[in-house]
């Protein structure tokens, strides 16, 4: 878990993620995010939903 582990190196590093964007107390409630989630309500943490990434310097 990137909270309890210390990662001194990101470079090489691959990985599975979602990045969100959350409007949900403005005027406009509006929710947003990278790659598509398919639940009726918003629900972002659903690792079904996450997508590789590789991390580069």
């Amino acid at each position: 878990s990137l909270f309890v582990h210390h990662l001194g190196k990101w470079s090489g590093l691959h990985a599975r993620m979602n990045l969100y964007k959350c409007g949900d107390y403005l005027s406009t409630p509006h929710y947003l995010s990278w790659a598509p989630i398919s639940t009726p309500q918003p629900d972002f943490h659903r690792p079904e939903y996450f997508q590789p990434v590789a991390f580069q310097e």
